[in-house]
């Protein structure tokens, strides 16, 4: 049986599969499959759900807010911010979800925090323009 190698990068560190059959996983253009012996490819991949066979016959779940995919020389390597891998694809599509929206809601805490900021500053430059004008003036 033909297998390759299967390399999954994201910000927590590597995780590697020696014995993958076959991987399908999406794109802009829609679904793909990838086994061993594939040509040389760089694909970007979209948000959603990939999965993959190993040699025992198991498909295993990915899920992944996006990410690049690159497969030369019969290794397959994934890389990506963040994602979630199981067998039970409803619980890593929930988990990625989850993810995404607690990630959404930080970054709306950080937009009204900067918007904070920046209205403070606007008033305090006011301020320190009309003491300089009353100064200058006296």
């Amino acid at each position: 049986m033909n297998c390759f190698r299967l390399r999954l990068l994201d910000n927590r560190g590597t995780e590697d599969f020696d014995t993958v059959i076959e991987f399908i996983g999406s794109e802009s253009n829609g679904s793909f499959g990838i086994r061993a012996g594939h040509i040389h490819s760089v694909i970007i991949l979209r948000y959603g759900l990939a999965r993959f066979k190993t040699h025992d016959d198991i498909w295993h779940y990915l899920t992944l807010p996006s990410g690049v995919l690159h497969f030369k020389d019969n290794q397959l390597t994934i890389t990506t911010v963040r994602y979630f891998l199981g067998e039970n694809r409803q619980l890593i599509c929930q988990q990625l979800a989850d993810e995404m929206n607690r990630l959404d809601s930080e970054v709306h805490s950080t937009k009204v925090m900067l918007t904070e900021i920046e209205h403070s500053l606007v008033l305090r430059m006011t301020k320190l323009a009309e003491t300089n004008a009353s100064g200058i003036g006296s």
